[in-house]
């Protein structure tokens, strides 16, 4: 088993960050499948309230205000770290959900010796109006750059002073890790679903993407596979 270890914070928007809990219990059972030993770690904001999301799944929690975002990402990743001594890291936004197959394609570059992996597409599947489209990836100066959440990391890339994410920034905090990591091996991961769901308090709105670059798609198939 290669084990992984899940690091996301999270902060309001408790009927998505519940859902998305639900979901990794899922994830938890589902990628021994896969050969890979699954764990969760979550740094919340909102004590007694997220922790106790967290633990009664069986997660490991660690309290931490949300700003500046950067130092909540590096204090759930060191809570992965120091908690499991994992193979690999992951990171996962509190909005995101994917298909379990997806295991099977992260063993694939296992297996090969990929040090970072990570997926360059998404579906973004906005809650408030029940729309969703489909997003294929960075252009320009980034194309072929990974999306933030379902990086893949070996610890060996991990820099030594475990801030990996710049810890005075709340915001561009893909391109801060992007500059200390090596080039990512990429792949579609239109196959596995794998979503950004939008909400309230959201960093990133799906209007600010290129909107000639997105493709509209049927929302009930998300619905059907996550069981939203």
């Amino acid at each position: 088993m290669t084990k992984v270890a899940i690091f996301t914070p999270v902060w309001k928007r408790p009927k998505m960050r519940e859902a998305f809990m639900d979901h990794m219990v899922h994830h938890v059972n589902e990628a021994p499948k896969y050969g890979i030993d699954l764990s969760v770690n979550i740094a919340g904001s909102e004590g007694a309230e997220t922790m106790n999301e967290a633990t009664s799944r069986g997660f490991n929690y660690v309290e931490c205000d949300n700003l500046p975002l950067g130092r909540k990402f590096n204090k759930a990743m060191l809570l992965a770290m120091l908690t499991h001594d994992p193979d690999y890291l992951m990171v996962l936004g509190s909005d995101t959900f994917m298909l379990p197959t997806i295991w099977g394609k992260y063993k694939e570059g296992i297996a090969l010796g990929c040090k970072y992996m990570g997926v360059k597409d998404l579906f973004m599947w906005d809650w408030r109006d029940n729309t969703a489209v489909y997003w294929g990836g960075y252009a320009g100066g980034r194309a072929g750059e990974p999306i933030g959440p379902g990086r893949l990391m070996h610890k060996s890339i991990i820099p030594e002073d475990g801030r990996l994410y710049n810890e005075l920034k709340s915001r561009n905090l893909d391109s801060s890790a992007t500059a200390r990591l090596p080039r990512a091996v990429t792949f579609e991961a239109r196959d596995y679903l794998l979503t950004s769901c939008k909400g309230d308090e959201n960093i990133t709105e799906v209007s600010a993407f290129n909107q000639d670059e997105l493709e509209s798609v049927d929302h009930k198939i998300l619905k059907e596979a996550f069981g939203l």
